[in-house]
């Protein structure tokens, strides 16, 4: 109990502080989600154009809830002079716009977790079978597990997925493991990320905004995590794996993204929380503040700033690069492409 008071009094103080020293970065965070719902123009083309659409599309980005999915559209949007093509089809929606010169495609489940009915994976299943890309972003919001080293809007980008609901029993208030589930990018994609990731220098994100990306382990499971006793009950026997924040889409994601060939994957999330307190209104120097859904757009602004970074900016992920996969997928075994492919083209 000490623990958890500890713990929550740390995140309170986070907050507190973090509101304080940006003020303004939360205001325009809010004057960038109204002009996201002014300007962006959706246009709803006929259900048989979809193929032609699908025919460049080699990314796929996945988000699980509006806020996310807004964020991303306003982001990228004056890329397509700020038109987003829809075309539905079965229990999906395509949403096509450019990062960059590459053509990309967005998908979102209806329901939020990994294997909920509408959730990721049924929805990653049958997007990928539809449009056939070569690389999916899972990109969104997520909660860390280091208010003391991390901040908010901080990117975790996932190295190892832990599942806390998949192969555990709780037992007298603690989790007890009796089998890991262990989800994680291959090889390949890990070591384009490596190459990328700034974990040197901070990133400065839009409106100048400084945030750092760290590439870590992290916990994936289907409940809404938003009580300080619970959060440390699911964290405490992965501590040994040094977690760094958790989400709820991974597991779905990646065991259905294994099962298709010549399909890289990797999860991109910025931390938008701590795992509670998620809906509190705070009070920062006298004034009450919702910071939910600030947080969340904030979070995930710098999460589309590292996957602009890793589409355009590095050029890692160019269309040349993308073309590439299938033929040396094609030709080699799995293992020696890893590392004929990575030694040549990135320092590991």
């Amino acid at each position: 109990m000490a623990k958890d008071k500890h713990d929550s009094d740390l995140t309170e103080k986070r907050i507190k502080e973090f509101v304080k020293n940006n003020i303004e970065l939360l205001q325009k965070v809010e004057d960038f989600i109204d002009a996201g719902k002014e300007n962006i123009l959706f246009i709803r083309e006929k259900s048989y154009k979809l193929n032609m659409y699908l025919a460049n599309i080699k990314i796929m980005i996945i988000t699980a809830n509006e806020i996310e999915r807004n964020t991303l559209f306003t982001f990228f949007a004056e890329n397509t002079g700020y038109c987003i093509r829809k075309i539905g089809k079965g229990n999906l929606v395509f949403s096509f716009f450019k990062i960059g010169n590459s053509d990309v495609v967005h998908v979102e489940p209806t329901s939020t977790g990994a294997y909920t009915k509408g959730g990721t994976a049924k929805t990653i299943d049958a997007a990928i079978k539809r449009a056939k890309p070569n690389i999916v972003i899972s990109a969104g919001v997520a909660f860390g597990l280091r208010p003391e080293k991390d901040d908010f809007g901080d990117v975790l980008i996932g190295r190892q997925h832990f599942s806390y609901d998949k192969g555990t029993k709780i037992s007298e208030g603690k989790i007890d493991i009796k089998r890991l589930h262990i989800e994680e990018p291959d090889e390949y994609m890990l070591c384009r990320v490596q190459a990328t990731i700034p974990t040197e220098n901070p990133v400065y994100g839009r409106y100048n905004n400084k945030f750092k990306v760290v590439l870590g382990n992290m916990l994936t499971g289907e409940f809404v995590i938003d009580f300080e006793q619970f959060k440390n009950m699911i964290v405490s026997p992965f501590e040994p794996f040094g977690v760094v924040g958790g989400e709820m889409e991974a597991y779905g994601l990646f065991e259905e993204v294994k099962k298709k060939k010549r399909v890289h994957c990797v999860l991109i999330k910025g931390i938008c929380d701590w795992g509670s307190g998620k809906n509190a209104i705070h009070d920062v120097a006298g004034l009450k503040y919702d910071l939910k859904n600030d947080l969340q757009t904030l979070a995930m602004l710098n999460t589309c700033e590292i996957c602009q970074r890793f589409l355009v900016t590095d050029n890692l992920f160019s269309d040349e690069s993308i073309r590439g996969i299938k033929k040396r997928f094609w030709r080699i075994g799995i293992g020696k492409l890893v590392r004929k492919t990575c030694c040549k083209s990135v320092s590991c």
